[in-house]
C-alpha cells in the first residue's frame, strides 16, 4: 500500500463552499422538494453557465461530469446514424471515434461506453493538440477505417484554446462530427460555429462543483436530443425512442455550483495574479517552459510545463515530494499504453512519445502564495542546468 503524503505545497487545494454557504440553497430544496430531474436549481445554473460562456440557455445542457457530458454528445451522434440506417442494431460492422493519445482516459472511456471505438493519433508537437491534418493524413492512408469514422475529438490540453476555425473547414470538407473535449475550458472556452463542446465542473477543475459537466451546442434542436439522452432517451410519453442513460445532475450539486459562482470573480483574480507572477518566475528557466497557449487570459486549472530534454520523470516526481512539493505527470505516456487501450487502432505517437516523457503538472491553485510559488520554481531549477 502506497503511503500518503502530507504535502505543503500540493498540486491542487480544492476548496468547494462551506455548508453555511450552501445552506441558503440547501433550504430552497427542502421547500421545493424536487431533487434532482431537471429541477429548479438546474434551471437556474444553466442560466447562469450560459450567461458566464455566452451563448443562449436553451443551447446548454447540465450532466453528472464531465465524462458523462463527452458520452452524451457521442451517443446522439451514433443515434442519428441509426435513424437514418447507416448503423444496422445487429450491424457487427465498427463505427469509430479518432482523439489523440495525448489525454485524459475519460476521453476514451466515453468513446468505448457509447459503442464507439477510439483510434489514437498524434499531436503537434507545438501546441500538444491533434489537428485536421494530422486527421486527414491518417484517413488517407488507411481508407479502411475513413468510411466509418464518424466522429473526432479533439482535446484540449489542460484548458488551451482550440483553433476551432481549423476544425469547422475540417467539418465542411469530411463532413465528419466533431466532438470537443474541453474538460478544462470553463474560463477559456471559445465559442463554436459546428461541433458540441463538453466542459467538466469536476472539483480539481478551475471552477468545480464537486461533480458536474456542461454541454455546449449551438442548436436548439441538438440540445433538445441530448437533454432526453440524459434521461433514457424518454419522449414526452416516457418511452425511450433513442437510446439514452441518467446523466442528470442532482440539485444538490447545483446548490455547490451555485454557490461557488458567486465566489468565480474573486477567484479568478486570485488566480490571473499568480499566474502573472508564476510566468515571471518561470521566465528565469531557460530549459522549462510553459505549455503553449498558457497565458493570463483565462484562469487556469493547472500549470503544464514542458523541459527541453527528456528526463526522470520518477526521480523528479520522488525528489519534490520529498520537500512536500507535489508534481505530477498528470496524462501518464499517452492513453495507447494503458492496458484497456490496447487493442485498439493507433497511429505513429511520435510527438507524443516525446512530450510525455517531457511534461510535468506543477502546483497552481487560487489559494497558493507568493511563497508557495517561488518554492516550487526554486525546486524546478534544480533541473535547469
Amino acid at each position: 500500500m502506497v503511503k500518503e503524503i502530507n504535502y505543503d505545497i500540493p498540486l491542487r487545494k480544492i476548496s468547494l463552499p462551506k455548508y453555511n454557504e450552501v445552506a441558503k440553497y440547501l433550504k430552497k430544496i427542502d421547500s421545493n422538494k424536487t431533487y434532482t430531474n431537471y429541477g429548479p436549481l438546474v434551471q437556474n445554473l444553466e442560466m447562469m453557465l450560459a450567461n458566464h460562456f455566452g451563448t443562449n440557455p436553451s443551447n446548454l445542457v447540465i450532466t453528472t461530469n464531465g465524462t458523462t457530458s463527452l458520452k452524451t454528445i457521442l451517443t446522439r451522434i451514433k443515434n442519428n446514424f441509426r435513424k437514418s440506417n447507416l448503423i444496422e442494431f445487429n450491424s457487427e460492422e465498427k463505427f469509430y471515434c479518432i482523439l489523440p493519445s495525448f489525454t485524459f482516459s475519460a476521453s476514451a472511456m466515453s468513446i468505448v461506453e457509447s459503442g464507439l471505438y477510439p483510434i489514437f493519433l498524434d499531436i503537434d508537437k507545438n501546441s500538444a493538440q491533434l489537428t485536421p491534418q494530422i486527421v486527414e493524413n491518417y484517413l488517407n492512408k488507411n481508407l479502411n477505417f475513413k468510411k466509418n469514422v464518424i466522429a473526432v475529438m479533439p482535446v484540449s490540453p489542460f484548458g488551451s484554446r482550440l483553433k476551432k476555425s481549423d476544425w469547422e473547414m475540417f467539418y465542411f470538407k469530411n463532413n465528419i462530427e466533431i466532438v470537443y473535449d474541453e474538460a478544462w475550458c470553463f474560463d477559456s472556452f471559445i465559442k463554436n460555429k459546428v461541433g458540441d463542446s463538453a466542459i467538466s465542473l469536476h472539483a480539481t477543475k478551475s471552477f468545480g462543483c464537486g461533480e458536474g459537466g456542461v454541454i455546449i451546442t449551438n442548436d436548439n434542436k441538438k440540445s433538445l436530443e441530448l437533454r432526453k439522452i440524459i434521461n433514457f432517451g424518454f419522449d414526452q410519453n416516457r418511452i425511450s425512442d433513442s437510446i439514452g442513460f441518467n446523466g442528470k445532475m442532482s440539485e444538490y450539486n447545483a446548490a455547490i455550483a451555485l454557490t461557488a459562482l458567486e465566489k468565480w470573480n474573486e477567484n479568478k483574480s486570485k488566480c490571473l495574479e499568480l499566474q502573472r507572477y508564476y510566468i515571471k518566475k518561470l521566465c528565469s528557466l531557460s530549459k522549462i517552459k510553459i505549455l503553449n497557449g498558457f497565458d493570463t487570459t483565462f484562469a487556469w486549472g493547472t500549470l503544464p510545463l514542458i523541459f527541453e530534454k527528456k528526463i526522470n520523470m520518477e526521480k523528479l516526481i520522488l525528489r519534490a515530494a520529498f520537500n512536500k512539493i507535489e508534481i505530477r505527470n498528470w496524462w501518464k505516456q499517452g492513453l495507447h499504453n494503458f492496458p484497456a487501450m490496447k487493442e485498439f487502432p493507433k497511429s505513429c505517437l511520435e510527438n507524443t512519445i516525446s512530450l510525455t516523457q517531457r511534461l510535468i503538472n506543477v502546483p497552481f491553485y487560487p489559494n497558493m502564495t507568493i511563497k508557495d510559488i517561488d518554492q516550487v520554481c526554486l525546486e524546478l531549477s534544480h533541473y535547469d542546468r
